[in-house]
């Protein structure tokens, strides 16, 4: 089929194979240290759409962009997973964003978490990836997450 055809082709498009998330946190991080509650709205929904993807989507935004560079690093490598923590990525935010006063913050705070916490680290095995094999749940643990859930049933 040409142009404006209506036939199918054999490789599927999807946007999330094009998504550089390593160009995005910065952005992404900056906004989400906003005041304005409509721009913690908008990012936290971004996050919760990406950490709803593969399992390096969720790995970059715990490890956040400055980890996963210095990680790169020959300095860093000979250093090993240590040099990797979750305190210089976005969940330590996103946990304080789960008692924001605006609900409209806190909902897509609460579900990016949701999604990283129900995420499978089983593709984050292969040889190639630059993050250390961990358990999302335990992150979020480590991250004090338990007490701002407890305040949003109370």
């Amino acid at each position: 089929d040409g142009p404006g055809g209506s036939g199918s082709s054999s490789k599927k498009y999807s946007p999330l194979n094009e998504i550089n998330i390593i160009n995005l946190l910065p952005t992404l991080k900056r906004m989400l240290h906003m005041e304005d509650a409509e721009v913690l709205t908008y990012t936290c929904w971004t996050l919760s759409h990406l950490c709803d993807g593969p399992s390096a989507h969720i790995a970059a935004v715990i490890y956040s962009e400055a980890a996963i560079a210095s990680f790169k690093s020959s300095k860093t490598k000979a250093l090993g997973i240590h040099a990797m923590s979750p305190e210089a990525g976005l969940v330590p935010r996103l946990v304080e964003l789960l008692v924001h006063p605006c609900p409209k913050v806190a909902k897509p705070a609460l579900r990016t978490i949701g999604n990283i916490v129900c995420a499978e680290c089983s593709d984050q095995q292969s040889q190639d990836s630059p993050f250390p094999i961990v358990d999302y749940t335990e992150i979020i643990l480590e991250c004090e997450a338990v007490p701002q859930l407890r305040q949003l049933v109370e």
